[in-house]
């Protein structure tokens, strides 16, 4: 079983200033600019690397109240490492499911109540 980290989720105001920041600034490349429920989600990454980052429409203050997560694992083998997170007493939003948008995930918190998502690689 392997577990790498995937993406990490930050909000965003203003899609064309976020990615002026994250792409002009940083230098990240834009993976992914989708409109989906009319809201902007925009995915960048450092180039040469696999893990993201994902602007999702929103203020810091919507994390909490809708439940987006901090941070996306993928995870080689899902089914084992979610039966090992179970088994650790974590709280657990979401056991492995299969998503309409094609991807199989899960949801649980760490031991500080930080939301975390884990996906099948």
């Amino acid at each position: 079983m392997t577990i790498s980290l995937l993406s990490t989720f930050v909000p965003h105001t203003d899609g064309e200033r976020a990615i002026a920041f994250y792409r002009d600034v940083l230098g990240f490349e834009v993976r992914a600019d989708v409109d989906f429920n009319d809201m902007r989600w925009i995915t960048l990454g450092a180039p040469g690397l696999a893990a993201t980052v994902v602007l999702y429409p929103g203020s810091a203050e919507q994390i909490v109240k809708e439940g987006y997560p901090a941070v996306e694992f993928a995870s080689t083998d899902l089914d084992a490492d979610f039966a090992r997170i179970e088994a650790s007493g974590a709280t657990i939003r979401q056991a492995p499911t299969a998503q309409p948008y094609g991807a199989t995930n899960c949801e649980f918190e760490d031991p500080a109540g930080n939301f975390l998502r884990m996906q099948q690689a």
